[in-house]
């Protein structure tokens, strides 16, 4: 919900409430106003009453409204006594309400007790008249504040969501964040300040990186290839003895794993990045038949046998030089650390992509398989497939999810449900 939308629902939700109690109290406070001026208009009809009884001139003109008798005790107080009483109506076959003055007075030596009535009714009805107009009025309220709200926050706001959009579009590796708002309101000013200041402080910190990254991977690179060829010229020599060769060896491994470490380590910072931005449709089943048919190739050794199901075919937009290595590295574990004799199960569906595989599971359990450098105790291995199949598919929104039973390794990858617009 936009900020705009969410501060009108809020106001709107607060009008409606106070609306409701000021109803319920105007309608209280009408009623008693209506009651005050009955009781005003009782005592001045009691007066007139009164003195036309007085006077010898009183009839029964009132009906059953008023209600004269003389009293054979005389009451302790002379006090007005107003109330509401309820009477039923034989006309109308229903209890109506009915406002009441009883008063005593003298007569030469008698009391009498002086009983009037008032007919609320009527008056009490002119509250729910008025409230049609008042709801009018109200809903009228409501549509102007929202309009003119709409209006005018959506001018006041508008730095704001200048400033939301530069971020949403600000390209690290350019640093071009510049939204260009021109307001008086401090806040925004403030924010449009913070905000660039840490861009700024961003882009100089990820050309650090970067500059550390390249160089770091340039630097390695040079010894490494002189180590490489230094340890050829050794090997071809003749006089090396064949715990010498095994020194040789354990080297050449580790300098292997040095330059893997090295390239993985560079592609993990280049993925972070968003390297690679260069997204097309790209069918998925002739690139994994490809990384396949290269690891069946490479690890024909193990006897391993391979159960293979292409039963949907599935089209991702994604760089396809990413999408290569999320297949092959997925691939290349189950082959790699796939116990020899075993069976590889490899399942392609229109929504989904599960790799199988037996191995060595007793270093795996409740371990997150995506950690960087989590390994199976290969010394070659780096630790960083699985991490870089995990960055991949957070980029494009996969959901990958890696599970060890027993023995056997399984990773599914879960494809969005998303139809080629421009598949060549």
């Amino acid at each position: 919900m936009k900020l705009n939308q969410h501060y009108i629902r809020f106001y709107i939700y607060v009008s409606v409430l106070v609306f409701i109690i000021s109803l319920i109290s105007s309608y209280f406070g009408f009623k008693l106003i209506v009651i005050k001026n009955i009781d005003l208009s009782l005592s001045e009809e009691r007066k007139e009453l009164i003195h036309e009884f007085r006077s010898g001139v009183y009839n029964q003109k009132h009906g059953d409204l008023v209600d004269l008798e003389r009293l054979t005790e005389v009451p302790a107080k002379f006090n007005d006594v107003y109330k509401t009483v309820d009477v039923y109506d034989k006309d109308l076959k229903r209890v109506v309400k009915f406002r009441e003055l009883t008063t005593c007075f003298y007569k030469n030596n008698d009391v009498y007790r002086l009983k009037m009535k008032f007919h609320l009714g009527p008056h009490l009805n002119n509250i729910f008249t008025i409230f049609p107009y008042f709801l009018v009025n109200f809903i009228f309220f409501v549509v102007c504040f929202y309009v003119v709200n709409s209006f005018f926050l959506k001018r006041t706001f508008f730095p704001f969501y200048q400033i939301l959009n530069s971020l949403k579009v600000y390209d690290i590796q350019k640093g071009d964040y510049n939204p260009g708002i021109k307001t008086n309101i401090y806040e925004f000013n403030e924010l449009n300040d913070i905000s660039s200041n840490l861009t700024d402080r961003v882009h100089k910190d990820y050309k650090v990186q970067k500059e550390f990254i390249e160089n770091s991977s340039h630097e390695f690179k040079t010894p490494l290839a002189i180590i490489n060829n230094h340890l050829d010229l050794l090997i071809q020599s003749e006089n090396l003895t064949e715990d010498e060769m095994q020194h040789i060896s354990i080297i050449y491994d580790a300098i292997k794993r040095l330059n893997n470490l090295n390239k993985n380590l560079t592609f993990l910072f280049k993925i972070e990045n968003q390297h690679f931005t260069d997204n097309h449709w790209v069918a998925l089943s002739p690139v994994l038949e490809r990384i396949i048919n290269a690891n069946v190739d490479l690890y024909m050794d193990k006897d391993i046998t391979l159960s293979k199901y292409i039963g949907g075919e599935v089209n991702l937009k994604i760089n396809e030089t990413l999408l290569e290595v999320l297949l092959n590295n997925i691939i290349n574990n189950a082959f790699k650390y796939g116990l020899e004799g075993s069976n590889i199960s490899i399942r392609l569906t229109s929504s989904s992509l599960e790799v199988t595989n037996k191995g060595d599971a007793t270093q795996m359990k409740d371990i997150n398989m995506f950690n960087r450098f989590v390994t199976s105790g290969d010394v070659n291995s780096t630790g960083l497939g699985l991490s870089i199949v995990k960055k991949i598919c957070d980029l494009y929104k996969l959901d990958v999810t890696c599970t060890v039973f027993e023995d056997m390794f399984s990773v599914f990858l879960e494809f969005p449900i998303e139809e080629p617009t421009d598949f060549e």
